[in-house]
């Protein structure tokens, strides 16, 4: 194997992956999961901070994140007491989503969910949620 000497995007990147592959099979046998954030990290020509995430993974198998608690916690306060996480739903009358948390802090988009037919994340205002899932009641957040 060819030795480091400069680190780049590709390099940085090539390691990221590396790494969580080899780890992520020992926090699987410790309940968590594990995944390189978004960002990934930071690097420059000689150094790497690379950003990962650990979370607990519940009962039903569902990674529980701080937007998943959240969810858990105030879901019947929204108006979506019968809907609990991992709740699926239509947009548009065609694509599937399924709700994975909520995220207090955004005042427009709360709602973050994932595309069952790839697993790509989006987020969804709350009362396009609730119009999805035939919810009539209005509810002030």
């Amino acid at each position: 194997m060819k030795k480091i000497t400069k680190i780049n995007r590709q390099v940085a990147r090539r390691l990221a992956e590396a790494i969580e592959e080899v780890v992520c099979h020992y926090v699987a046998n410790e309940g968590l999961d594990l995944h390189v954030t978004n960002k990934g990290g930071t690097y420059s020509d000689t150094e790497y901070t690379l950003r990962l995430n650990l979370a607990v993974i519940d009962e039903s198998g569902q990674v529980l994140s701080a937007e998943a608690k959240a969810y858990d916690e105030s879901h019947q306060f929204l108006g979506l007491a019968d809907f609990p996480r991992g709740t699926t739903f239509r947009a548009n009358g065609k694509t599937e989503y399924a709700i994975t948390g909520w995220n207090s802090r955004a005042r427009r988009f709360p709602v973050q969910v994932v595309r069952t037919s790839d697993g790509a994340t989006f987020k969804f205002a709350l009362d396009a949620v609730r119009q999805a899932l035939g919810v009539k009641d209005k509810v002030s957040v």
